[in-house]
């Protein structure tokens, strides 16, 4: 399968730029298509009523939402025009053209219902990574995108490794998303130049382990090297991904929110963990 669609949701923050510079890098040798999604707050939902807010409140905080908007419309129109014309993008909102191609979508309303509803309808999405802080807070997008897309999510941190994907390692715990996320990333691992299965002791209990993956890759062409990590409680996604940055990996591929809620809340999760840490681009599919 060929990346032909990509879908960038811009949020108005610093990682915009990070995330539709690589959404672009890997659309244009398919000559595929990304979409930047703007979403703008509907100003009427920034206002909490009650029986005391007078009309004049309600206008002026309805008006401070739509220029709050305005703004971030703004910041993300002018990055979206300076990175397309970097990459020699066309502007098309229509397929047929030849080439790398890209559009400015605008929508208004809540953002993870339509990260959700494009998000459907491309084959990869691509945001930057969140920063640092907790990481069960990972903000509507990001959240909606991973949980609910149905899609294939590239996080990726402030600037794409030049030799992306080249040196991929697969965080294997036997999973159905973990499964989902090999199945898609094919093209990319069959073109990597060195794969390496990280497997934490344990964790795989949840279907095959590392080394039948690797005999299954195998019979697409795809030598890897297989790596078990000693079982390491809460840190399970410091140990994978400094393996995966000894190994001298350039993406990681994970299956995201493996675990069930209840457990992910009590104990953690490798998901939030990594988004949290990772200066590597991450694949995740739920």
């Amino acid at each position: 399968m060929s990346i032909k669609r990509i879908l960038v949701p811009m949020l108005g923050g610093d990682d915009d730029a990070a995330a539709l510079s690589a959404a672009l890098a890997i659309a244009k040798p398919a000559g595929g298509h990304v979409d930047a999604l703007f979403i703008a707050a509907d100003p009427r939902e920034a206002v909490v009523y009650d029986t005391y807010a007078s009309a004049y409140l309600i206008e002026q905080i309805m008006q401070a939402a739509a220029e709050a908007s305005a703004k971030r419309r703004q910041a993300t129109r002018a990055v979206f025009d300076k990175l397309v014309a970097e990459h020699g993008a066309t502007l098309s909102d229509k397929p047929g053209k030849s080439g790398l191609t890209a559009s400015y979508v605008e929508r208004t309303g809540a953002e993870d219902r339509w990260v959700i509803h494009h998000g459907r309808l491309c084959d990869l999405i691509v945001l930057g990574q969140t920063p640092k802080r907790d990481p069960a807070d990972l903000g509507l997008a990001r959240e909606a995108a991973l949980r609910e897309s149905g899609r294939p999510v590239l996080l990726t941190p402030r600037a794409l490794p030049s030799g992306f994907a080249k040196t991929i390692a697969i965080a294997w715990n036997g999973s159905i998303e973990a499964a989902r996320c090999v199945g898609f990333a094919m093209p990319l691992l069959e073109q990597a130049a060195k794969v390496v299965l990280l497997t934490v002791e344990g964790d795989t209990r949840y279907g095959p382990k590392a080394a039948e993956l690797g005999e299954y890759l195998a019979w697409h062409g795809i030598a890897t090297a297989v790596q078990s990590l000693p079982a390491a409680g809460h840190d399970q996604g410091k140990a994978l991904l400094a393996a995966a940055q000894k190994h001298g990996a350039d993406l990681m591929l994970l299956g995201a929110y493996t675990r069930g809620e209840l457990r992910r809340l009590v104990f953690g999760g490798v998901t939030g963990a990594l988004l949290a840490d990772s200066s590597l681009p991450l694949l995740m599919m739920h």
